[in-house]
């Protein structure tokens, strides 16, 4: 990000509260992103798993600019910032990420790509997508839970310290797969200790089923009354899917992936982070998605 003097001053001289959003994929994160830029008037730093290394290497000379906001772990985030995250049913969102994953992959290769090789990768991938059914898709990714964002990544200081062009940096650290596989290894017990120290970041999630809360904290934190949030990223069927039918592994995996995500969001409730509960049924929530979706359970 190259951030104008004129910006850099009046970031600086912000004297409200400074926040950090930690996105997870598909629970309507664009919406809150959006919300939380027009309370504040100031754009997002965006970060990732995947783009922090390409940053500044020392990210808190950046921790004046107001506003944070990422599909990043939690460790990422500056100390002087405050967080907020919001949560989906955790089946659903699921069943969106295979299909953002098709709609990326059916926009085709992006012309403007600088290399032979990477537009290549692009059509493979797209390849790859189209020919993809779902439960071959979700047996190779049992470790998509929340909870890899949510507890601290002890190497990211030293992926950050590794020459940002090297190739041995992955070979060395691996990446944001190997660190979910990792979280999602650990025994519950061990996932509340690493979850009780870092969650306190947060000062607010909400469920995203339920936007309205959302709104609210958004009102809460920056004393405003007009937050609405935006409408942005719905799904919009089309021809292009055909319908998924999800068997009885699949459904296996997507309950254990379920278990995992409730252990956040029961310690989210006990620690007064997560204030609202879920006016619907989950297993409602979840059949109502995969009709809208395209799915069909056995």
């Amino acid at each position: 990000m190259i951030v104008s003097d004129f910006n850099r001053t009046s970031a600086k001289d912000y004297a409200g509260q400074k926040v950090f959003y930690l996105h997870i994929p598909k629970t309507g994160g664009t919406s809150v992103r959006i919300a939380l830029s027009d309370a504040m008037g100031f754009r997002a730093f965006n970060i990732s798993a995947h783009n922090h290394h390409e940053l500044p290497k020392n990210l808190q000379s950046m921790d004046f600019w107001p506003y944070w906001a990422g599909h990043a772990n939690i460790g990422l985030f500056p100390d002087t910032h405050k967080g907020l995250t919001t949560f989906r049913e955790s089946r659903s969102r699921i069943l969106s990420m295979f299909r953002h994953q098709q709609r990326l992959a059916s926009s085709g290769a992006n012309p403007q790509m600088i290399t032979e090789e990477a537009s290549q990768k692009q059509r493979f991938k797209e390849k790859e997508m189209k020919n993809l059914d779902f439960n071959s898709w979700i047996k190779k990714r049992k470790n998509i839970t929340c909870l890899g964002f949510y507890i601290h990544n002890p190497t990211i200081a030293q992926k950050r310290s590794v020459d940002r062009n090297s190739l041995e940096r992955k070979k060395q650290h691996g990446n944001m797969n190997d660190w979910r596989e990792k979280v999602f290894a650990m025994p519950d017990r061990e996932i509340k200790k690493e979850l009780k120290n870092s969650l306190p970041r947060i000062i607010s999630a909400s469920w995203i089923h339920q936007s309205k809360s959302t709104e609210e904290a958004i009102k809460r934190i920056f004393c405003r009354s007009d937050i609405h949030l935006p409408q942005a990223n719905e799904f919009r069927k089309t021809e292009y899917f055909k319908i998924e039918n999800i068997d009885a592994e699949s459904m296996e995996i997507l309950e254990e992936i379920r278990r995992r995500d409730a252990i956040l969001f029961s310690m989210a409730t006990d620690l007064g982070i997560l204030t609202d509960k879920l006016d619907s049924n989950e297993d409602d929530l979840f059949h109502q998605s995969a009709s809208n979706l395209g799915f069909e359970v056995s």
